[in-house]
C-alpha cells in the first residue's frame, strides 16, 4: 500500500545486549505517563507484503505459487517467499534478524534504534491474512506475529483492515467474514489474545509490552469510507467509519488491557479540516464527545516530485489532532516516491531520511513519538496520469533490489547500492546518532559512583555578545552528551563552546548517557544562573517580511523572507489559506484562486521569557 519518526539512540552495545538476556517486553509508555513529557522519538520499519488483488499494478517480485500480484517482504530467507516455515512462531519469519544484521553492519557509536515493525492483517480473512503469501493459508494470526516481533526485540505494529466488513456500502462490524466470525468477534479475540502475549513479555518495570494496532489504514482512500473521493464533504460512509472506529477501540481495549495503544492515520493531510469527518471524537452531528477514542494520531508520508517536502505542509494537523489533544503522533509509513526514476529516488529518499530522522527538524514538533519506514519495492503504475508499470523502490535509502534482468515476477536480490557484494545497509543519516531517538531500554536513575553529569566554564560573567567554553567534567565513561544553554539552544559535543548574544542570567543543564550491564543510563546536573551576561539590550524585534511572487495562476508557489531587526527566535507565517510555515525563508504554494493575507509573528527572548509581535500584510497575494 502506498502510504506511512523519539529520546537517546541505543549505541551498538545496547543491541547485543538485547540479543543475549532473556526475553523481555519493551512498554512504549502512555501520555498519562509522560511520555510527551520526555523528548525524542522511536523508530522502525514496515517489512510485511502488502495485497495488491484490487491493484494490477502492484506487482509481487517475490512471488512464489500466488496468481495475485503483490510486493516484495524484505525476509531472513527472501528465495523462499512467504512469512510461514513452520508452526507457531518458530515458523514465523519477520526480516528482523536481516534487517538487524545491517544495523549491525554500522560502526559502533553511529546509533542503533528502537525498532517498530509493522505488518498488515485483513481482518476478512482473519485468523488467516492474505497480504503478502500464497492466499490465504500461509500466515499465521497476528498475535502469533505480534509474539515473534516481541521475542526478536521489536515493537510489534499490526495495521488492521476492516474494508471488508461491508454492508449497505458502509463498514459494519457486525458483519461475518469468511470464518463465520464478525467483526466485534474478530476483535475481542485479538484482543484477549495480545493481552496473554503482551503480560507475557513483561518490561523490567513489570508493565506489559506494547502492541500498536493501527486500526482501518489510510481510511481516506477506502472506497467504502470515501466513495466520493472528496475529504471535505460528510456521508453516511465517514459516519459509519467513526462509529466503526469508536467500537474497535473500546473493544480492543476492553479485551487487549493495558498493553494495546490503537492508532488513527490516514494518507498526506496537511490542515484539521483534510480530516474532520473521519474524527472518531465526532459524532453523526459533528459534535465533540466527551473522549477522542484515539491513542495515537498520525499519517502516511511521501514527499515527491512537486509534493510535501518539509513538515511545514501539515501544521494545521498536526496542530489539532496531536499537539491540541495531547496526543502522541507517529509517521505509520515514510519514504519518498521518485516515480521509477532511480536517480529521483535516490534523491529523495536521501534528503527526506536526513530531513525527517532529524532533531532540529523534530524538535518543533514534540508530539511526534514515532517514525516507520515504507521498507519495500513494488511494482505501480509511472506517475498519476501515465500507467506504465514501473518498479518503485522504497527501500531505506541504501537500499537497491535486482531481479536479474528475470521477470519482473521473480525472485530477486536486496543489496547495498554502496557495495553490490554486500547486503542492504540502511543508511540512516549520521544524525540518527542524536540523542533524540529513545533508546532500546527504559532510561533509569544510577549511582552518582557509576555514572555522573559535571561541567566546568572558561567564564561565568561577561558583556553580550559572550563566548563561554564548556569543559566535560562527567564521571562513568558517558558517551553522549547534551548541553541545554538556557536560552533555547543545546550542543551534543563534551566541550563545546556556545556564544549568548542577548542579556540575561542563564541557567546550564547537561544531561549525559552511558551504559552498564542494566542497559542504557542516564543522569543529568543543573546548574542555577551560572552564567551571565550583560550590555544592551540591543535593538527591538520588528517583525517584517517580502514575499514573491504575490500575483499569478493556481498553483502560485510564493516565497516568503524575513527581513524583521533585532534576533527573532521563531519566525511564524500564517498564510491566509489555513496553512502555516516557520522559519525566516519558507516557501508555500496556493492551490486555489483568491486574495489572501499573510501574517507574520516573531519571537524572541527578553530577561529570559519570550516575547511575540506581529505584522500583517493585508490581501498581500492574489492567486487568480
Amino acid at each position: 500500500m502506498m502510504s506511512q519518526r523519539w529520546l537517546v539512540s541505543l549505541v551498538f552495545a545496547g543491541l547485543v545486549l538485547c540479543l543475549v538476556l532473556p526475553v523481555q517486553g519493551y512498554h512504549i509508555p502512555n501520555v498519562s505517563e509522560g511520555l510527551l513529557s520526555e523528548q525524542g522519538c522511536y523508530v522502525g520499519a514496515y517489512l510485511g507484503g502488502n495485497q495488491g488483488a484490487n491493484n494490477e499494478k502492484c506487482v509481487n517480485f517475490f512471488m512464489k505459487a500466488q496468481a495475485l500480484p503483490y510486493e516484495t517482504q524484505y525476509l531472513d530467507q527472501p528465495a523462499d517467499y512467504g512469512e510461514k516455515k513452520g508452526k507457531g512462531t518458530s515458523g514465523i519469519d519477520t526480516g528482523i534478524i536481516s534487517f538487524r544484521k545491517d544495523l549491525d553492519a554500522i560502526k559502533p557509536g553511529s546509533g542503533a534504534k528502537q525498532l517498530l515493525f509493522s505488518r498488515y492483517y485483513d481482518m476478512t480473512f482473519y485468523p488467516d491474512n492474505n497480504y503478502g503469501k500464497i492466499k490465504y493459508v500461509e500466515s499465521e494470526a497476528p498475535y502469533v506475529w505480534a509474539e515473534k516481533v516481541i521475542q526478536q526485540g521489536g515493537v510489534p505494529v499490526i495495521v488492521l483492515d476492516p474494508y471488508g466488513l461491508v454492508q449497505n456500502g458502509v463498514i459494519d462490524l457486525s458483519v461475518k467474514n469468511m470464518k463465520g466470525q464478525t467483526g466485534t468477534d474478530i476483535l475481542g479475540d485479538l484482543g484477549r489474545n495480545l493481552k496473554e502475549i503482551t503480560t507475557k513479555y513483561p518490561d523490567k518495570d513489570g508493565k506489559p509490552a506494547t502492541v500498536i494496532i493501527w486500526f482501518a489504514h489510510e481510511f481516506n482512500t477506502a472506497p467504502s469510507v470515501n466513495p466520493e473521493a472528496n475529504d471535505l464533504v460528510d456521508s453516511r460512509n465517514k459516519q459509519a467509519f467513526r462509529r466503526a472506529f469508536r467500537q474497535a477501540y473500546t473493544i480492543l481495549h476492553q479485551n487487549g488491557g493495558d498493553g494495546i495503544q490503537v492508532a488513527w492515520a490516514g494518507n498526506i493531510a496537511q490542515t484539521k479540516d483534510d480530516r474532520k469527518y473521519y474524527w472518531p471524537g465526532y459524532d453523526d452531528a459533528m459534535n465533540q464527545l466527551p473522549t477522542d477514542s484515539v491513542d495515537w494520531v498520525g499519517m502516511t508520508w511521501y514527499p515527491w516530485t512537486g509534493g510535501p517536502t518539509t513538515l511545514d505542509r501539515f501544521q494545521g494537523f498536526y496542530d489539532f489532532y496531536a499537539r491540541d489533544r495531547q496526543h502522541p503522533f507517529i509517521f505509520l509509513e515514510t519514504s519518498a516516491d521518485g516515480w521509477g526514476d532511480t536517480a529521483v529516488e535516490d534523491s529523495l529518499k536521501a534528503s527526506q531520511a536526513a530531513y525527517l530522522y532529524n532533531a532540529t527538524t523534530l524538535s518543533g514538533y514534540p508530539n511526534i513519538k514515532g517514525i516507520i519506514w515504507f521498507n519495500v519495492v513494488k511494482g505501480e503504475q509511472k506517475n498519476p496520469s501515465d500507467m506504465t508499470l514501473v518498479a518503485k523502490n522504497f527501500l531505506l535509502p541504501d537500499g537497491r533490489w535486482d531481479n536479474h534482468d528475470q521477470s519482473e515476477k521473480t525472485p530477486g536480490d536486496v543489496y547495498s547500492a554502496k557495495d553490490r557484494s554486500k547486503a542492504m545497509l540502511p543508511a540512516y543519516p549520521s544524525a540518527m546518532m542524536d540523542p533524540y531517538f529513545l533508546p532500546k531500554v527504559h532510561l533509569t536513575s544510577v549511582k552518582p559512583d557509576v555514572l555522573s553529569a559535571d561541567f566546568s566554564t572558561d567564564v561565568s560573567s561577561g558583556e553580550s555578545p559572550l563566548p563561554v567554553h564548556f569543559s566535560d567534567l562527567s564521571g562513568g565513561q558517558p558517551m553522549i552528551w547534551l548541553y541545554s544553554f538556557g536560552d533555547g539552544a543545546t550542543s551534543d559535543k563534551p566541550n563545546p563552546t556556545h556564544t549568548y548574544s542577548r542579556p540575561g542570567n542563564y541557567t546550564v543543564k547537561l544531561t549525559v548517557w552511558g551504559m552498564d550491564g542494566s542497559g542504557l543510563l542516564r543522569t543529568s546536573t543543573e546548574k542555577p544562573e551560572c552564567i551571565s551576561v550583560s550590555g544592551s539590550t540591543g535593538q527591538e524585534t520588528g517583525p517584517e517580511f517580502t514575499a514573491a511572487p504575490v500575483s499569478g495562476t493556481a498553483p502560485l508557489t510564493v516565497r516568503f523572507t524575513g527581513t524583521s531587526t533585532g534576533t527573532p527566535l521563531v519566525y511564524w507565517y500564517s498564510f491566509g489559506d489555513g496553512n502555516f510555515g516557520r522559519g525566516p525563508i519558507v516557501t508555500h504554494t496556493y492551490y486555489k484562486p483568491g486574495t489572501y493575507t499573510v501574517t507574520l509573528t516573531v519571537w524572541t527572548a527578553k530577561d529570559q521569557k519570550p516575547v511575540s509581535s506581529a505584522t500583517v500584510q493585508e490581501n498581500l497575494v492574489v492567486v487568480t
